[in-house]
C-alpha cells in the first residue's frame, strides 16, 4: 500500500518538525532528552502489532500486548509470543498502570507531537505508485561475527521461515524496506554483512552513510559478545561526522538453557560501548524481531532530514540520441 498524501484539511497544527527539537514546546522543568523520550516512547508499543497500545494487557509471564493482538493470538497458541515459552494460562490482567501512562505521555504536548512521527506503518507493496514522494531515505546495517543469525533476522523481519541451516553470507547483501512513520514514506535500504573475519575491512566502509548499526550477538556464546567491540569501534570512526543510531543485540533467546549472557550483562556492555540500546530477540521463534526493527527504523528516521526531491525523467519515445 503506497503512502498517501496528506489531507491539508485535516493537518494537526501540533505535528511538529522532528528534525527541530521538541525542546520548544516542551514546558515541563525537564530538560529534553531525546534518547529517554524515544526509549519511554517504545514502551508503549505492542509487540504484536508494533503500534501503541490502547488497551494494554499482561500474561501470566509479565509481558504486556494490545488486548484484541494477544487474544487472537492465544486461539491459536499456548505460548508466549516473546519468549516462545508455553505459559501457565492463558488469563490476561489489565495493566492499568501502563494504560494511565500512556495517556499522561500523551498529555504533554512536545511527546504527543514526537508520538505522531514515531507511528509506523510497513507498506505491503515493494513499489510506490507513480508521483509519490520518499521523503526520508534510511540506511541500517546488520554486523557482527558469522554464525549470529544475522541473515535470518533479516528474512524473518521479511517475512520469511526461519531455516535452521542458512548459507553464509560472503560480502554484504541487501533488501530494501518501505513504510511510514508519521506523515513521511521512508525507504530503507538494509544491509546484511558478513561476519567472516578476512570481510572485516569489506564491512567497515559500509560504515559510511549508515544511519543505523544493529550489532548482533549470540546469547549463548559470550565470545561473539566480546568480538563486537572491534565492530563498534570501527562504526564510531566512521560514522562520527553524522547522527547515528547503535543497537546492541542477543539473538537465539529461545536457547534459555545454553544462555551464557543474561541481560544484565549485554545492558553493561551498553553503557561500557556507549550503545544507544539493547534489544533481545529470537530469530526461530520471532520473538521480538519486527519490534526490533520496527523501533530502529522508527528511531531513525525520527532523526533523519527530509530527502531532496528527485529529479523526473523526462518521457522518451526512442533511443538517447534521438531525444
Amino acid at each position: 500500500m503506497a503512502a498517501a498524501e496528506p489531507d491539508e484539511a485535516s493537518v494537526d497544527e501540533t505535528f511538529h518538525d522532528a528534525v527541530n527539537s521538541p525542546s520548544s514546546v516542551f514546558s515541563s522543568d525537564e530538560e529534553w532528552d531525546d534518547w529517554a523520550e524515544i526509549e519511554k516512547h517504545d514502551s508503549f508499543n505492542c509487540p504484536l502489532t508494533l503500534n501503541r497500545m490502547a488497551d494494554p494487557v499482561s500474561t501470566t509471564d509479565g509481558h504486556t500486548y494490545e488486548r484484541a493482538a494477544i487474544e487472537e493470538w492465544l486461539a491459536d497458541h499456548d505460548t508466549s509470543p516473546m519468549t516462545g515459552l508455553v505459559l501457565e494460562s492463558k488469563v490476561l490482567v489489565p495493566n492499568h498502570a501502563l494504560k494511565k501512562a500512556v495517556e499522561e505521555y500523551l498529555a504533554n504536548e512536545a511527546r504527543s507531537a514526537m508520538a505522531k512521527h514515531l507511528e509506523y506503518k510497513a507498506m505491503s507493496e515493494q513499489k510506490l505508485k507513480p508521483g509519490v514522494q520518499i521523503d526520508k531515505r534510511v540506511n541500517l546495517l546488520i554486523v557482527g561475527p558469522a554464525g549470529v543469525g544475522k541473515s535470518s533476522l533479516l528474512t524473518v523481519m521479511r517475512g520469511g521461515t526461519f531455516n535452521e541451516t542458512t548459507e553464509a553470507t560472503f560480502g554484504v547483501d541487501f533488501s530494501q524496506h518501505l513504510y511510514t512513520t508519521g506523515r513521511d514514506a521512508c525507504r530503507a535500504t538494509i544491509y546484511d554483512t558478513s561476519g567472516q573475519p578476512h570481510l572485516k575491512d569489506t564491512v567497515r566502509t559500509q560504515y559510511r552513510g549508515t544511519d543505523c548499526v544493529l550489532f548482533v550477538f549470540d546469547v549463548t556464546r559470550r565470545q561473539t559478545l566480546q568480538d563486537l567491540a572491534v565492530y563498534i569501534e570501527a562504526a564510531k570512526t566512521e560514522m562520527a561526522s553524522r547522527p547515528h543510531e547503535l543497537i546492541l543485540v542477543g539473538n537465539k533467546i529461545d536457547q534459555y538453557e545454553s544462555r551464557e549472557v543474561d541481560a544484565n550483562e549485554a545492558s553493561d556492555f551498553v553503557v561500557t560501548h556507549g550503545l544507544h540500546d539493547y534489544r533481545e530477540v529470537s530469530a526461530k521463534s520471532g520473538a521480538n524481531v519486527n519490534l526490533t526493527f520496527r523501533n530502529a527504523l522508527a528511531h531513525t528516521a525520527y532523526r533523519t532530514k527530509k530527502a531532496p526531491p528527485m529529479p523526473r525523467r523526462n518521457n522518451r519515445h526512442g533511443p538517447p540520441c534521438c531525444n
